[in-house]
């Protein structure tokens, strides 16, 4: 039996135009669609948050892709942010269990945004591990390498935040500078000199 033929019989018994028909018809090809990239995807990893503020706006945007975004219940949202918090985090919420589900994920949230995740507690929080992080020596090319990725990450999250200036402030470039070995800092001078 042909599905069109039988989709057609269908709408000019009940009275349904075609143009309902071939959007119900496309709705159930989109749902389809969705179904079959869901079990073929591999399933996204959580994050769990341990209290730093360097990690609250990962966490905090990768438990609203795939935790909020999905579940509209908030008592299962708490639970589950409860669950993937650690330590100094998950114990500063926990107790949020007691109240009624829609506040006590409210309060959870809440309590997470203005211990950890206050713009200026992270801009902070990025600043001073750039800025008073331990010397690095000419040699050291894993920690070089670290030192540029911790200086990525600054940028992207101070970006996002609006904090970029913080960042870029002179004495701030200085001391970063001075984490470098005498030979880096004498090498920097001769070139800052030259432009």
């Amino acid at each position: 039996m042909n599905i069109n033929n039988s989709t057609q019989g269908i709408s000019a018994q009940s009275g349904f135009s075609d143009v309902s028909v071939s959007s119900i018809d496309s709705a159930f090809q989109r749902l389809a669609s969705t179904l079959h990239e869901g079990f073929n995807l591999p399933k996204p990893e959580l994050l769990t948050f341990n209290g730093t503020p360097l990690d609250y706006s990962k966490f905090i945007r990768n438990f609203e892709t795939n935790i909020e975004g999905r579940i509209s219940d908030n008592s299962l949202r708490l639970s589950y942010l409860i669950q993937y918090c650690r330590g100094e985090a998950k114990c500063c919420i926990e107790d949020c269990v007691l109240l009624d589900s829609d506040e006590g994920y409210k309060r959870a949230r809440a309590i997470l945004y203005s211990r950890y995740g206050r713009p200026h507690v992270i801009a902070r929080s990025f600043i001073e591990k750039l800025v008073y992080g331990a010397q690095i020596k000419a040699s050291d090319i894993e920690g070089l390498s670290k030192l540029a990725l911790e200086m990525q990450k600054c940028e992207i999250t101070l970006s996002q935040l609006g904090f970029n200036s913080d960042i870029d402030n002179s004495e701030n470039l200085r001391c970063i500078v001075k984490r470098l070995s005498n030979a880096y800092e004498n090498k920097m001078g001769r070139y800052c000199s030259f432009n």
